[in-house]
Parts: C-alpha cells; sequence; structure tokens
C-alpha cells in the first residue's frame, strides 16, 4: 500500500522501501529513528530465526543511537 507519489504509507513498507525514500520519511517527520529501526527489529526477530542472515545485532546501541538522532532532529539539527 503506498500514498500519493508513490510513497510507502506504513512501516513495514518503509523498512522495505529504499533508502531515499526512508530518508525522505526521516527528513519529512512521516516516521521517527527509533519507529523505523523498531519496525526492522521486529521483522528481523519474526524472519530471521531460520535463515540466520543476522549474525550480531546490538539493538541497545542501535536504539541509542536512533534516540540521539531523533533528540537531534527534533531540535532542528540537520541530520
Amino acid at each position: 500500500m503506498t500514498g500519493s507519489g508513490g510513497s510507502p504509507t506504513d512501516l513495514d513498507e518503509l523498512a522495505l522501501a529504499p533508502l531515499t525514500t526512508q530518508i525522505d520519511a526521516l527528513a519529512s517527520g512521516a516516521v521517527t529513528s527509533r519507529d523505523l529501526l523498531e519496525c526492522v527489529a521486529d521483522r528481523i526477530d519474526r524472519l530471521d530465526g531460520e535463515l540466520g542472515a543476522v549474525v550480531t545485532l546490538d539493538l541497545d546501541r542501535a536504539r541509542e543511537r536512533a534516540d540521539r538522532i531523533d533528540r537531534a532532529r527534533a531540535a532542528g539539527a540537520d541530520v
């Protein structure tokens, strides 16, 4: 499901979208870094069991960085 102009309308779709689309969604405030991270982490949790494609996952550090970026963006920083 996509919105006008072909942009993803939900996080699961955005998680699979091209990086440029994800960056646009972050820059516009349509999604936060933390929301996108949690969506991707959930997909890894649901889908990686049999695949074993993700060897190391440091969600604590990723969450700290996502929160830091979201705070900086909220303060007006260009990140």
